[in-house]
C-alpha cells in the first residue's frame, strides 16, 4: 500500500543528508488563525518521495529561519523537536577509533582517550533517530557510555534485536 498525500508548503532550504536530498517547508495552512498557528514548524520532506509537484505562483511572507543554526546540534534530517543538546560520551574500540578521528561524527566531537585500547569522544547534541541509527550502525566496536538514558535506549534496542534471532 502507498501512502500518499497532497500538502501545501512553503520552502525554506534544500538539506542534503546520505545522498538524499531534502526540502526544509513549513506546511501551509489557510486555517492558521492565532500567533501560535502561525510558529515556523520547519519539517523535511525526502525530494524521491516527491510526485505530480506542482509549483504556485503565489508567495508567502517568509520568516527568519536559519539552517546552520536549527542543524549545528542535529545529527542527519531529523529535527530535535526542540530538545536540547545533551553531552554524549562514546567510547570506540581502537581500531574503529581510527575511522572516527579521520571523520569525526559532528563538529562538536572532543577526543576524551585516545590510546591502544580505546578512543573516547564526546560530543554536543540531541540524539535523534538518526544519530541513534549511526550508533547501533557501529555494533560491538562502540560503547555508549552517557547519558544514561542514551545508553538504556540503545541497550533496549540491541534487546529487542536479539529477541528476533533467539528463535
Amino acid at each position: 500500500m502507498e501512502y500518499q498525500k497532497t500538502v501545501v508548503l512553503e520552502p525554506y532550504a534544500l538539506k542534503e543528508f546520505r545522498y538524499r536530498w531534502y526540502l526544509l517547508a513549513k506546511e501551509f495552512s489557510r486555517e492558521a488563525t492565532t500567533s501560535a498557528d502561525h510558529e515556523l514548524k520547519i519539517k523535511a520532506y525526502g525530494l524521491d518521495r516527491m510526485t505530480e509537484l506542482e509549483i504556485k505562483n503565489t508567495t508567502f511572507k517568509r520568516k527568519k529561519y536559519s539552517v546552520a543554526e536549527e542543524y549545528s546540534n542535529l545529527f542527519g534530517i531529523i529535527s530535535g523537536n526542540g530538545h536540547a543538546p545533551e553531552d554524549i560520551i562514546l567510547s570506540f574500540d581502537a581500531h574503529q577509533g581510527q575511522y572516527i578521528k579521520s571523520l569525526p561524527l559532528h563538529h562538536s566531537q572532543e577526543i576524551v582517550t585516545d590510546d591502544e585500547n580505546e578512543l573516547r569522544i564526546r560530543l554536543k547534541l540531541c540524539p535523534t533517530y538518526d544519530f541513534k541509527q549511526e550508533i547501533l550502525s557501529y555494533g560491538e566496536r562502540v560503547t555508549v557510555i552517557s547519558p544514561e538514558s542514551f545508553r538504556n535506549e540503545i541497550a533496549g534496542e540491541y534487546r529487542r534485536i536479539l529477541m528476533k534471532y533467539a528463535n
